[in-house]
């Protein structure tokens, strides 16, 4: 296997065996507390990962029909990210955590005994196709994400260094660098991003030195990349010129 992939593989693993021994530390009670993901509590987004992987391994989907008073949902995307999501509520969560050990062992064999080449053009979830590589990272991303969900929904900070955590936060880093860079103001100004004290030049001033600074936690810079509703802005600190802050923040989410 090349080796970028190979890595993507083994951010995999680690992030779905991260999220495999959290949530089996989790009371029932925890696996029902809301997360930053409108209408998903814990249990929906582990839910969630089984789903994607099982559609990875050309599984069928689930047979079922939404509930008409679903208000998070909208849209035909929203009805089939949601479909499976709500196939498995009400199941237990030791039923829940079975399944996501299961599937994601079946995953993992999977991607080892794949051949493909980091180029070839593969399905995408939700519609058309992407380079097998960029398949990987983008699925490494979401699962990172959905784990960081439930940390933060139950207050078990975690797994923020390593394969996965790398990984996301070069995705998160790219995102707002290319937002930075199509953002006339912005790419004039300069744009540096500090995640945790770590500084990433975002876009680089015509003269002197930035004239808009971000700082935030990275775990805070997640939740607002993948626009959820617990990402904080009032936990990002700005230097310089707030309007340049305002064109910044209203496009920082950057995932579907």
């Amino acid at each position: 296997m090349d080796a970028s992939l190979a890595g993507r593989v083994n951010a995999l693993a680690q992030t779905w065996s991260s999220l495999a021994e959290l949530v089996g530390q989790l009371s029932e009670d925890e696996w029902h507390l809301p997360t930053g993901c409108p209408g998903w509590d814990v249990a929906d987004q582990v839910s969630h990962v089984i789903a994607i992987e099982l559609w990875s391994l050309g599984d069928p989907a689930p047979d079922h029909v939404l509930p008409l008073d679903l208000s998070h949902v909208n849209g035909e995307l929203g009805q089939v990210t949601e479909r499976p999501v709500d196939f498995r509520r009400g199941r237990p969560p030791a039923q829940l955590r079975e399944e996501l050990l299961e599937v994601t062992g079946r995953r993992l064999a999977d991607l080892h005994a794949r051949d493909i080449p980091p180029e070839q053009p593969v399905p995408a979830p939700f519609g058309g196709e992407l380079p097998y590589k960029a398949f990987l990272t983008i699925r490494v991303f979401d699962c990172y994400a959905h784990e960081q969900d439930v940390r933060r929904a139950t207050g078990r900070t975690g797994n923020l260094a390593g394969p996965a955590a790398t990984i996301a936060r070069r995705q998160i880093v790219t995102a707002w660098t290319r937002l930075s860079a199509g953002t006339p103001v912005l790419a004039e100004r300069g744009v540096r991003l500090e995640l945790d004290g770590e500084a990433y030049e975002l876009a680089l001033p015509a003269h002197g030195d930035p004239g808009l600074v971000v700082r935030t936690s990275f775990s805070n810079a997640l939740a607002l990349g993948c626009g959820r509703s617990d990402g904080e802005l009032a936990a990002v600190e700005v230097i310089g010129d707030r309007a340049l802050f305002e064109a910044f923040a209203a496009r920082l989410s950057f995932t579907p």
